[in-house]
């Protein structure tokens, strides 16, 4: 599926739920990027069996499927297309660093979201909390 299908919206939903690796709530939604996905947006990526949502009480929650996950890995070696704006052609150019690195690395985007972000890095690049003691 070509990424010009979605929204901006439902972009940043999908990135957010690969970000998280987990179902999350409307409302963790709504605080991580501000927005909740709902009715139409929900329909179409449980439709698309990109998202998984379930209302186990009285509102949704969301997880990517396979689908989506593949979703993501293909954007991350994509590149922007059609009238993308200038913050997601950096976006883009970005996410390639990111996909090259993991195929030199043999790493897939399960092991990129699940990293011990607690591990200290070593070399010139460090964690600026690592960096400050």
């Amino acid at each position: 599926m070509h990424h010009d299908e979605l929204s901006a919206r439902e972009r940043a939903v999908l990135f957010t739920l690969l970000s998280q690796a987990r179902k999350l709530s409307n409302a963790e939604l709504e605080s991580l990027i501000g927005i909740r996905l709902e009715g139409r947006e929900r329909r179409k990526l449980n439709d698309l069996k990109l998202v998984e949502s379930e209302k186990p009480g009285r509102s949704f929650v969301h997880e990517l499927s396979d689908a989506g996950w593949q979703w993501c890995a293909d954007e991350l070696a994509g590149g922007p297309f059609g009238r993308a704006n200038s913050l997601e052609r950096a976006h883009y150019l970005m996410f390639r660093v990111f996909d090259r690195y993991m195929n030199a690395a043999r790493l897939s985007l399960a092991d990129l979201v699940s990293l011990d972000l607690k591990a200290r890095p070593t070399g010139r690049h460090k964690r600026r909390d690592a960096a400050d003691g």
